[in-house]
């Protein structure tokens, strides 16, 4: 048996990120985009950048575009442009005009996201800074209804840090991550929860898993 001394550990949950972008006001497919790209943080800052100013819309290009969807409403459908198919093309199209980025919401919702992956609290705190960030950004209640599992790590160590913007190196992970450093504050310990990795590796449904890897070397017997 090892025993460390004066551990600390540092948590999040990829799935709050995933909930609040769930819950906010924009077209699904940037929750889509935003979701996808979470991992990559320089491009999803670029994306929030995009959502913010609208800087990769060009109005005379969005009236052109209108123009050739209603040409383009005319042919067959099953002719193919670019190995697309005609209504695959006005489909997409149709959506994105039915479903608007909003100029004067975006720069509300980006201001949200990123107030929310400033988050750095001691375990403890967490729910009392979930629900006035919640109250503040005029939320859905139930946008973290359940932190139950997130409090009990409070149990194991009081030291327990919780950071929204910890985490973001491996794209798998669904849930829980976490880290756990020695006093020298170098890490013995990291993994996380993974329930959709097998899904996307074959398996018709999502498995509930969790692992972790421990570094040797920062050991202290």
């Amino acid at each position: 048996k090892i025993k460390i001394k004066n551990t600390s550990i540092k948590v999040s949950d990829v799935s709050l990120f995933q909930n609040l972008i769930d819950s906010l006001k924009i077209p699904e497919r940037w929750k889509m985009r935003i979701k996808r790209h979470f991992w990559r943080p320089q491009y999803f800052e670029d994306l929030l950048n995009r959502l913010e100013t609208n800087s990769d819309i060009d109005p005379a290009v969005v009236n052109i575009d209108k123009k050739k969807f209603s040409e383009m409403k005319n042919l067959d459908q099953k002719n193919e442009i670019a190995n697309r198919k005609v209504s695959e093309i006005l489909s997409r199209f149709d959506r994105k005009i039915k479903d608007p980025r909003s100029f004067g919401e975006n720069k509300k919702i980006v201001k949200i996201i990123r107030e929310f992956l400033k988050i750095n609290c001691s375990i403890n705190k967490l729910e009392q800074v979930l629900k006035s960030f919640v109250k503040k950004n005029k939320l859905n209640n139930n946008v973290f209804k359940d932190l139950s599992t997130i409090k009990n790590l409070s149990k194991i160590n009081s030291k327990t840090i919780f950071s929204t913007n910890f985490g973001r190196d491996i794209e798998y992970y669904t849930g829980i991550v976490f880290e756990i450093y020695n006093s020298s504050k170098k890490e013995i310990a990291r993994g996380g929860r993974y329930d959709g990795l097998l899904k996307s590796l074959g398996s018709k449904k999502n498995i509930s898993a969790v692992g972790a890897a421990i570094n040797l070397n920062n050991l202290k017997v």
